[in-house]
């Protein structure tokens, strides 16, 4: 199993529907938003279908800056585990 070194502060979360090419509806699953639903930002606007189901894990990363429309980026979703 090929793992990455991830870097920086990350929440875990699960995904709930895909709203637009660059945008998600994910449930935060820890840290002060959790169990909220939160509009994420979504930067590969590919088709991910495979890997954004709903109730799949994600990893959220917190946007740096406070006055963005979205908390979080989608940075991955965890796939066979």
């Amino acid at each position: 199993m090929a793992r990455m070194k991830i870097e920086g502060e990350m929440v875990r979360g699960r995904f709930l529907s895909r709203t637009s090419r660059f945008s998600v509806t994910a449930e935060v699953a820890e840290g002060p938003a959790d169990g909220e639903e939160q509009s994420c930002h979504l930067p590969n606007p590919g088709r991910l279908r495979e890997l954004l189901v709903p109730g799949a894990e994600i990893l959220l990363r917190p946007a740096k800056d406070p006055g963005r429309k979205t908390k979080f980026d989608v940075f991955a979703a965890v796939a066979d585990g």
